[in-house]
């Protein structure tokens, strides 16, 4: 509760400064072929204090500390930095999505940054991809939109997360460029909304995104990601998030 809460924000600035942060990936795969395409970067923290702590439960307080902003730009570094790693070790072309907060889009210097970053990891922009909610969009915030088109127009791709689950959709649809459409895990776990899954993954093929098949688990989640298209999924079934040293056992373990 309350407690946990300030002990978190109390916690938050020396995170950063101890090195508590690790990034855990987990892999999105090519639905026919199951070939790795790329991985979510996903970010745990290792208090010495509080143990483990999920992102649920910091997210939240780093927002309103405004900590998430240097937290953000360790993310965005370390991920570009690792697959830069990643895609030299294994001859490769993988992408990585980072989830990034309103916050961080909300920074004037948004823009430079992700760009700066880019250059200084050689990294092409279309391998990096920025997951954004809903959420993030429904606030309106003046120039939010102007800034992901930005990146977009520098060939960074633009996700939107949990696509399904917030309001506006559509109406978002016309005004902002995206790549890919995540389908929220709701609609792919529930028998009951499969029309709606198809629905979502027929709207990503008509506005030109690819759609990403969220919390697939079981192999009759995945028949129906490639019955309907899917170009990517991600879940449970295929590979659970993992931290580097294991992903690149499952790189090795893939593409032997």
């Amino acid at each position: 509760g309350l407690l946990r809460r300030i002990r978190i924000r109390n916690a938050l600035p020396k995170a950063l400064v101890h090195a508590e942060f690790e990034l855990y990936f987990q892999p999105q795969i090519q639905p026919f072929s199951d070939r790795v395409l790329g991985f979510e970067a996903l970010l745990r923290w290792h208090s010495p204090e509080l143990g483990e702590v999920a992102p649920l439960d910091f997210i939240g307080v780093a927002e309103e500390s405004r900590m998430i902003l240097p937290i953000g730009t360790w993310v965005l570094q370390n991920a570009c930095a690792t697959l830069h790693e990643l895609n030299r070790q294994y001859n490769a072309d993988f992408f990585i999505a980072v989830n990034v907060s309103g916050i961080q889009l909300y920074s004037d210097t948004f823009v430079e940054e992700v760009l700066a970053i880019l250059k200084e990891n050689v990294l092409s922009p279309h391998l990096l991809e920025l997951e954004i909610t809903e959420s993030v969009l429904l606030s309106h915030e003046r120039g939010t939109i102007q800034k992901l088109n930005m990146l977009y127009a520098h060939g960074v791709r633009i996700a939107l997360d949990d696509f399904g689950t917030g309001f506006s959709s559509l109406g978002m649809l016309k005004d902002l460029k995206i790549t890919t459409l995540k389908i929220d895990k709701s609609f792919v776990q529930d028998k009951k909304n499969l029309a709606l899954m198809e629905m979502m993954i027929r709207l990503g093929h008509i506005i030109g995104t690819q759609t990403v098949a969220e919390g697939v688990e079981t192999e009759e989640q995945m028949h129906q990601a490639r019955r309907l298209g899917s170009e990517r999924v991600q879940g449970f079934l295929t590979a659970r998030p993992m931290p580097l040293s294991a992903l690149k056992s499952y790189i090795s373990s893939r593409t032997e």
